[in-house]
């Protein structure tokens, strides 16, 4: 079993680094822009989540003693 585990573990790291190298390959230099576009809305909801959060603490006030 471990024989077999060891040349499967191999196998695999083998092949990640063939689909690695062939991805690369085949990359399309505009798909850059549409990772952007991506990352730019999610820190816009990043953005918004926070604004949430502190509006909440702004509104939010401690009881009087």
């Amino acid at each position: 079993m471990d024989t077999l585990q060891e040349f499967e573990e191999k196998e695999s790291f083998h092949f990640g680094e063939l689909r690695r190298a062939w991805d690369q390959q085949n990359l399309d230099p505009d798909d850059v822009f549409f990772h952007v576009q991506e990352r730019r809305q999610q820190i816009k909801e990043q953005i918004r989540q926070l604004q949430k959060g502190l509006q909440r603490q702004r509104t939010y006030k401690k009881p009087e003693k």
